[in-house]
């Protein structure tokens, strides 16, 4: 019983100086004070920031003038460089010392970085995603539609890959009519110096609206962010892409198309928390003539509570030839959901 006892006080004892020793991250404030804590991460504009006294913060980027930590982190440049390094303070305010090792290491300006990742030895931890859930009927109309996506991405240094799901369901109940819009898209992407990067990617998806039973791709090009800073990016790739399409009408065929994809997200936050997401897609057809798609995405978030989200989305999709001739050319909604990001 004593031996219990002593190893329970031993616990009692060394789990909270554990726990404190891990805190030895310094950040300066802009009126002077220095903050003891731990750096989580540092992305759109925003340092979460883990301290004792006031548990896990938000510290906006531009109030902080000095940080430095003896652990390495990945930190990444607006000009596009990519480091793990270890962070140092100078002796000038808004100057950071990046030390790769005990030969190289660098001064930058403090607004050059766009965001510090904790390098987590935790398989788990490299994890980050997010899910939602619309559901909306209309009784005049009598009309049911439900909307359901989910990410899920892993990242490591300069390497990312992602999974992303979507289910969209209109019911018509008084016209007994039914369409559904589903897809799937696994992507990997692999950071080039100079904010290039190599993409390469499957996606499976299907559209009652167009016809489509089932569309089956595997494409990969190159892109590059052209525009990269702790609230904006802007990012255009080419890529090429095979696919194969079964059509309602039991039809089946092979295509080879080109893709040419341009993405902007901008991020908010200073509460309540704010990010929209846009992209089109263009797939002109390389084996069919005159064959075009095009995919067209504006997605906006609100934080509402504590990674509670609430989203509007809207979609468009259209195919000057469709997989039938009897479907529409074009679909398009809007969506909201209420959703939680981790």
């Amino acid at each position: 019983m004593k031996k219990i006892n002593l190893s329970i006080l031993l616990i009692i004892i060394l789990v909270p100086i554990l726990i404190q020793a891990q805190k030895t991250d310094l950040i300066r404030l802009e009126n002077g004070d220095w903050v003891t804590g731990e750096i989580k991460t540092l992305q759109y504009g925003v340092l979460l920031y883990k301290t004792d006294g006031m548990s896990t913060v938000d510290v906006k980027w531009d109030h902080v003038t000095q940080i430095k930590s003896k652990y390495k982190f990945e930190v990444t440049l607006d000009k596009g460089g990519e480091y793990l390094a270890y962070i140092d303070t100078t002796s000038n305010l808004n100057e950071v010392n990046l030390i790769v090792n005990s030969r190289v290491s660098f001064i930058v300006k403090r607004s050059e970085i766009v965001r510090i990742s904790k390098i987590k030895d935790a398989f788990w931890g490299k994890f980050s995603g997010g899910f939602s859930f619309g559901l909306n009927y209309t009784r005049g109309s009598n009309i049911l539609n439900y909307d359901l996506s989910g990410d899920l991405n892993y990242r490591v240094f300069r390497s990312e890959a992602s999974l992303k799901v979507s289910s969209n369901l209109t019911n018509d109940i008084n016209a007994e009519n039914r369409t559904t819009k589903n897809n799937a898209d696994l992507r990997f992407n692999r950071d080039l110096p100079k904010h290039w990067f190599y993409a390469a990617f499957s996606s499976g998806e299907q559209n009652s609206q167009l016809g489509l039973d089932l569309r089956m791709s595997l494409g990969s090009g190159f892109g590059r962010r052209l525009i990269y800073t702790a609230r904006n990016v802007l990012q255009i790739s080419a890529n090429l892409v095979g696919n194969r399409e079964w059509a309602s009408d039991g039809g089946q065929k092979n295509n080879l198309e080109g893709l040419l994809y341009l993405e902007y997200r901008i991020f908010n936050n200073a509460p309540p928390k704010t990010k929209l997401l846009s992209y089109v897609a263009l797939y002109p057809s390389l084996t069919e003539k005159g064959r075009l798609r095009t995919d067209f995405n504006i997605e906006g978030s609100i934080e509402i509570w504590n990674d509670f989200v609430y989203k509007l989305k809207y979609y468009y999709n259209a195919d000057n030839q469709p997989a039938t001739e009897d479907a529409d050319h074009v679909d398009w909604g809007v969506t909201t959901s209420f959703g939680y990001t981790f």
